[in-house]
């Protein structure tokens, strides 16, 4: 009596063994997607938060201005230039610049900011009294 597995078992095996590795190493590139996106969203509501938050509180008595650079999410008030990394990953279009009013929080930069990943896309909407709303698609 023989003992062991045939070759056609063992490739069988290896088959499915490879088909599931690759079925989890797209899922996981797909996470990581989501993920980087989800948190370069983040940044820049955060950003264009504080900016606001920290105008209408007169902190360092300037208006505060957050910058969408190619390579960076910047914060200014002052001469004091606070920048996040940007992904390569995610686009952004719209506006490029919103300032904040000292004491009013209010900007005369209304209007969008648009990014995507190219699966997802979140829109980011400012209006002149300097409400921050956002979405994502």
């Amino acid at each position: 009596m023989k003992r062991g597995f045939t070759l056609t078992e063992i490739l069988i095996v290896m088959a499915l063994l490879g088909f599931i590795t690759t079925l989890g190493v797209g899922i996981g590139i797909d996470t990581y997607r989501r993920q980087i996106f989800s948190s370069q969203v983040d940044a820049l509501v955060s950003f264009l938060h504080a900016a606001r938050n920290q105008a209408m509180n007169n902190l360092h008595q300037s208006e505060h201005t957050v910058r969408i650079d190619d390579d960076a999410f910047v914060l200014l008030y002052g001469s004091v230039e606070t920048p996040v990394a940007r992904s390569e990953s995610v686009e952004v279009s719209g506006l490029d610049e919103v300032t904040f009013e000292q004491l009013s929080g209010e900007t005369d930069d209304d209007g969008e900011i648009e990014l995507t990943n190219g699966i997802r896309t979140a829109h980011i909407e400012i209006s002149t009294n300097g409400r921050i709303e956002w979405s994502y698609e």
